[in-house]
């Protein structure tokens, strides 16, 4: 090693410290992505319009909501009195229903254990069906049913249990999830106040088949028009396109109590090299039982909306690419998360003269690996750093380091100014002293 050499050395010592410090400290299931129909039920106007707040159909109330607006759980709820009041959601739900999906709403009868049946959700044409109904008379008095039936095969989840007390009843949280176990069993899970009530399995059962003319009903079954209906106030009535885990209905159970909250983690991908498009990555959000994907849009950017309490892991993959860090975690999510980026290095690009990977933070500065000034440093890294002990435990703690600090510069284009300055002595120096 020549004097250029140890110089060059300690310099970039010093400098990557310098930014990787820096770049440190800036540093800082999504069930809604699943999210078919929500009906917040808040509605109080001169109109009979409940609005789906993720725009995918509007219901329409048998009468002007402001007549039927209540104190709800949840913000407003609506009030249903039995015999004449519903809302039709105007769509058939024929996708959603054909695959695995979750209901999922907050209910205050007016008599917790009434004469009859009382149904919250549903529509049948007889050989297909889907129905909620609490106050399932072939059995004890206040307890719920969920059912689904395809091609004349009924799957049936009935809990053993009262769920209400008699007379008037206080708000509570129920679910019906519906999933495809095996290709021809289908399976219920009932759940009340976040905990499982029932659950039961049907062979022969294949929502793939299922088809209907009536639209779902909310406050009443639409069976060739309305039919035993509910007696009083609904509230929050939401439509997935998936079997909701556990904790994802405990956490929706929390949240209208008021003690749990979500929370946005955002960030940006960055690929470095190749043909990929930063579109191409996967981005996986994991908790202990379930996990959630996504993709950046075409700047980078991506979020995903969690719950608050439950322990998050996310992870980037994209072929032949190396990521940094290699995951975010959170053990609990306990705040919004912002900055939360990764940047990519595709392994099979290597720098212009045929030897390993290029310099992050050169290329961060200069804007490509092709870049003149990269090509000497990287020539300068082959040819004397890794040619010795202390040159090559420099290079190890420079690819640990780097890429978090080749993002930092990115992000801040006077610093890439500055670094692209300094490091302009350092590119004479390797120039001296390559072959």
């Amino acid at each position: 090693m020549n004097k250029h050499s140890n110089r060059i050395i300690i310099t970039l010592f010093f400098l990557i410290g310098i930014i990787g410090f820096a770049s440190q400290a800036q540093a800082s299931f999504s069930w809604e992505s699943n999210l078919v129909a929500h009906y917040k039920m808040n509605d109080n106007a001169a109109n009979d319009t409940v609005i789906d707040s993720q725009g995918y159909s509007n219901g329409t109330a048998q009468q002007n909501t402001e007549d039927l607006t209540a104190t709800g759980k949840v913000g407003g709820a609506l009030s249903f009195n039995g015999s004449s009041d519903y809302v039709d959601t105007n769509d058939l739900f024929l996708s959603t229903f054909q695959n695995d999906f979750t209901i999922s709403l907050w209910l205050k009868p007016t008599d917790g254990q009434p004469d009859g049946h009382k149904h919250i959700f549903g529509a049948s044409i007889g050989a297909s069906s889907i129905v909620i109904l609490y106050h399932y008379t072939v059995g004890v008095v206040g307890t719920f049913y969920l059912g689904c039936t395809v091609d004349s095969v009924s799957l049936e989840v009935i809990n053993t249990d009262s769920g209400f007390a008699d007379g008037q009843e206080t708000w509570h949280h129920v679910v019906g999830v519906i999933k495809q176990n095996t290709p021809t069993q289908a399976a219920g899970f009932l759940y009340f106040d976040g905990v499982p009530l029932a659950s039961d399995t049907k062979d022969s059962c294949i929502l793939a088949n299922y088809n209907s003319y009536n639209n779902p009903h909310i406050g009443a079954h639409n069976y060739a028009g309305m039919f035993s209906g509910f007696d009083g106030d609904i509230d929050n009535v939401m439509v997935f396109n998936k079997a909701l885990t556990s904790d994802e209905i405990t956490g929706l159970y929390n949240e209208g109590n008021g003690i749990e909250n979500t929370y946005a983690i955002t960030g940006q991908v960055i690929l470095y090299g190749g043909d990929s498009e930063v579109t191409d990555v996967l981005l996986t959000l994991s908790d202990d039982d379930t996990s959630d994907t996504t993709n950046p849009d075409t700047e980078g950017n991506y979020s995903f909306i969690c719950w608050e309490g439950y322990d998050y892991v996310i992870t980037p993959s994209l072929e032949s690419c190396h990521f940094s860090p290699a995951s975010y975690s959170y053990t609990p999510l306990d705040s919004d998360q912002t900055e939360q980026n990764f940047i990519g290095w595709l392994y099979e690009i290597h720098d212009s003269d045929g030897g390993g990977y290029s310099c992050f933070i050169a290329t961060a500065c200069f804007g490509t690996p092709m870049a003149e000034e990269v090509g000497i440093l990287s020539r300068f890294r082959d040819e004397y750093l890794l040619t010795n002990p202390i040159g090559e435990v420099f290079v190890a703690t420079y690819y640990k380091v780097s890429p978090r600090a080749a993002l930092f510069i990115r992000e801040h284009p006077i610093l890439k100014k500055v670094v692209r300055n300094a490091l302009n002595p350092l590119i004479w120096m390797s120039r001296k002293s390559i072959k």
